[in-house]
Parts: C-alpha cells; structure tokens; sequence
C-alpha cells in the first residue's frame, strides 16, 4: 500500500456539480500546505476534463447554484471573517 506523505499533492479539495458539469476545487500544494486553492477543474460526466479556470480569491469550499448557473466560494477575508464569493459560469 502506498501512503502519502507530507510532501504528496494532496489534489482534490472539495467537489460539486451542477446539471452539465462536475467542478473541482483543486490544489497544487502539498498536503502540509493545503489549505485553499484559487483553481477549479470542470469535468463533464464522463470525468473528461473540459477547462480549468482561476478564481480571484483563495477559497476553502465551493457550491454550485443549479438555477443561476452560479459558483458560489467560501474565503476568508483579510479582517478573518468569512465570506461567500459568486462567480458567473460559462458552460459553453
């Protein structure tokens, strides 16, 4: 059995979907560094990778809005609160 180490890519930090598209929150950090990511990964069904985009902040968790085709990220802001941050998706 392989065991990962503090120095392995921890990878994929948190998961949802909407009707279209799967979307990752996805870090290139090792797992003593993971906390948050800017990068999510779209993936349709099938689990093909179709894009990945940056997002403006570094966010802990993401949600999809289904009816507003809306991303929505929880961040922390520079005063330690927390906060939500929507982004507009594309799903062309």
């Amino acid at each position: 059995m392989i065991y990962p180490t503090e120095n392995s890519t921890l990878g994929f930090l948190d998961i949802t979907s909407g009707d279209q598209n799967v979307y990752v929150l996805y870090s290139e950090k090792n797992i003593k560094d993971v906390k948050s990511s800017n990068i999510v990964h779209v993936y349709d069904w099938k689990g093909s990778l179709i894009k990945q985009f940056r997002l403006s902040e570094e966010v802990y968790s993401i949600s999809v809005n289904k009816h507003e085709n809306i991303l929505l990220a929880s961040f922390i802001d520079k005063e330690g609160d927390w906060n939500i941050l929507s982004y507009k998706l594309d799903n062309k």
